[in-house]
């Protein structure tokens, strides 16, 4: 299985930078696709618009917020990025998803 390779991920290039649509599914993913979108686009990532829940969707938010990004969510989304069952469903991500979701993998909560 190779996982995280289901993910979509999209961009809108604005005047002050980019909003990105979903956040991929591993990590990995993301530094990949930031190291090939910054061939092309040269402002920052300022937004990340998470349109759901599920792994791969949310499990790169981590690497969007280290770089200093906002990340936005459906109040629904919201609640669910920073509750208690989303730090339960990545522990057992951990081991179900492993090599790709491991300890380094986290949830990070929406700002909006």
């Amino acid at each position: 299985m190779k996982m995280g390779f289901m993910s979509n991920v999209g961009f809108v290039v604005t005047a002050d930078g980019v909003v990105v649509f979903d956040a991929l599914a591993i990590p990995t993913l993301v530094y990949t696709m930031l190291a090939g979108a910054r061939r092309v686009i040269d402002k920052p990532v300022n937004r990340v618009v998470v349109s759901r829940n599920h792994a791969d969707h949310a499990y790169g938010l981590q690497v969007f917020k280290a770089a200093g990004a906002k990340i936005w969510a459906h109040q629904h989304g919201t609640g669910y990025l920073a509750s208690e069952e989303a730090r339960a469903r990545i522990t057992q991500r951990r081991q179900a998803l492993a090599p790709w979701v491991d300890e380094t993998t986290r949830v990070r909560a929406a700002d909006d």
